[in-house]
């Protein structure tokens, strides 16, 4: 199970819990901020890749 996986689960059961809407606003940018950055990284190295294999 990869970590995202474990991320949105923990999500859910927060959801579940009733936090505050605040908390969950702060939960949720940072969950989608971290995507970006894992895309991004994923997307350099996809290039990278690319680059050397020509």
């Amino acid at each position: 199970m990869r970590s995202s996986d474990l991320n949105y689960l923990n999500y859910r059961a927060t959801l579940r819990v009733g936090m505050p809407f605040r908390t969950l606003r702060i939960l949720f940018a940072a969950q989608s901020v971290e995507n970006r950055i894992l895309a991004r990284l994923q997307n350099k190295k996809r290039e990278a890749t690319s680059a050397s294999l020509r």
